[in-house]
């Protein structure tokens, strides 16, 4: 009989130091005590807001130091490198033709493995939101899915993308480099990125207290300590899962 094949693994490494993360808010016990509303409530919101914000940003500038840069130069033609820079001025938005190159590109080209539904996730600014949604080839897409989609950012399930709408600008240009007409974003498959946490303040933020002046002065902050890396930093096939559309 034959034995079967045995293969040796090959383990490789992806440095991520962690960081400190939070903010806070200064309260005065005399303004607690003189307001009809709890002030802790209002600010924790704030914070809490300013917590997603933050973290969003930080997610996402690491997707977008992926390798696998897309430009759409026209509503028809592309451009796409793999050393980590734009090349060239996008001339177009998002459409269902740079859609579909950007997936065929990572189906065939990358070998980007898909998530458990089967499908990528893609993560758009609202300007390239809005040139995929002008393009008709979105409603053929989107009715014989449920009349939902489209609220809270979730654009459907199309060209083998979960797509879904980001308007922090902050994140996600609205007219990223030298075009004035390419919106920002990013489409990754599985295992495209890690966030490792020594307190996990991502899921289930922490909010901390601290008082002084025998509680004259009080303060609320969130606060973790976490970082996010890209799995492989690299566009080679079978490694490379993350595309950032933009321009030069």
């Amino acid at each position: 009989t034959l034995d079967i094949p045995i293969d040796k693994v090959t383990a490789a490494r992806t440095r991520i130091t962690i960081a400190e993360w939070g903010r806070g808010i200064e309260i005065t016990g005399k303004s607690i005590d003189l307001t009809y509303f709890k002030l802790s409530d209002v600010q924790e919101m704030q914070l809490r807001e300013q917590m997603t914000l933050t973290l969003d940003k930080a997610v996402w500038d690491v997707y977008k130091a992926c390798q696998v840069k897309y430009v759409p130069l026209t509503v028809g033609t592309q451009n796409i490198t793999t050393n980590g820079a734009f090349s060239g001025t996008g001339g177009s938005n998002l459409n269902f033709y740079h859609l579909a190159k950007i997936r065929d590109h990572m189906r065939g080209t990358l070998l980007v493995p898909t998530g458990p539904d089967g499908n990528y996730n893609a993560v758009i600014s609202t300007q390239a939101a809005r040139g995929l949604k002008d393009d008709p080839k979105y409603i053929q897409w989107l009715a014989p899915q449920n009349a939902l989609k489209g609220i809270n950012g979730y654009l459907g399930t199309i060209e083998n993308f979960n797509l879904f709408e980001n308007n922090n600008t902050s994140s996600f240009s609205n007219a990223k480099g030298a075009s004035t007409v390419t919106g920002e974003g990013v489409f990754f498959g599985y295992d495209s990125g890690m966030m490792p946490v020594v307190i996990a303040t991502a899921v289930d933020p922490e909010m901390r207290y601290a008082s002084a002046g025998f509680d004259r002065f009080r303060a609320v902050a969130w606060y973790g300590e976490l970082q996010f890396g890209e799995v492989w930093p690299t566009a080679n096939a079978g490694e490379g899962k993350i595309v950032h559309l933009g321009s030069a």
